[in-house]
């Protein structure tokens, strides 16, 4: 049961760093700077799973920082203009988060609650973006707006430390580190469709503010 709450939280957490991944080096249209670090005051996940155990788990994370995200290097860009389809290939050497979580919730009808907080190094995170587009018209102006997103995010090492708020689950916390920075890399290998999905649930709507301002007239052919 507590793994499931781990790995539950993990996923939340790389989830988000596929925006800090995206927003790394700035734009200035959304008066965005590029920065190392920044912090997302309060976020919430929720997770459902039916089978052999029932769990509900709602992830609250506050407070939660990305350190080393300005070290970003785009290693290919292409855009279909037949089927206006963009794929981006990203390479981040290493990431850094920290975040305060309360989890809460059911495994089978048995209640479930931890608070504490997590900090995870990550180094080489590899990240495609598929991005379906679609042109839009308002007002007699041409604009794309997103048809479909799809991430996939590979991430080939790390580490991670949890401190229990309640010190009855600290022993319990090291031994879920420990065996989390044991085998780190099958974890990640794991969980990589989960934090994927959340990646492309929380960043959608940043997206297409960024591509709102990309013309169409001056990009595709005429």
């Amino acid at each position: 049961m507590k793994s499931a709450i781990c790995l539950f939280v993990i996923a939340c957490v790389l989830g988000k760093a596929l925006c800090a991944l995206l927003l790394a080096n700035g734009d200035s249209q959304l008066n965005i700077s590029a920065m190392d670090s920044y912090i997302i005051p309060l976020s919430v996940y929720n997770l459902t799973t039916d089978g052999f155990a029932t769990l509900f788990l709602a992830a609250k994370l506050e407070n939660t920082k990305f350190e080393d995200v300005g070290k970003i290097k785009v290693n290919d860009a292409k855009l279909n203009v037949d089927n206006l389809v963009v794929d981006v290939d990203v390479f981040h050497p290493k990431l850094t988060i920290q975040t305060e979580f309360e989890v809460t919730g059911k495994l089978f009808e048995l209640p479930v609650y931890t608070k504490g907080s997590f900090k995870g190094k990550f180094i080489d995170v590899n990240s495609h973006y598929k991005i379906q587009l679609e042109i839009s018209e308002r007002n007699g102006s041409r604009f794309f707006t997103i048809k479909d997103l799809m991430v996939n995010l590979a991430i080939g090492d790390g580490s991670m430390s949890i401190s229990a708020k309640d010190p009855e689950q600290q022993r319990l916390a090291d031994l879920l580190q420990n065996l989390f920075n044991e085998n780190a890399k099958e974890y990640l290998k794991e969980l990589s469709p989960a934090f994927s999905y959340h990646g492309e649930v929380y960043y959608q709507p940043i997206v297409e503010k960024l591509i709102f301002f990309i013309q169409p007239d001056e990009i595709l052919p005429k």
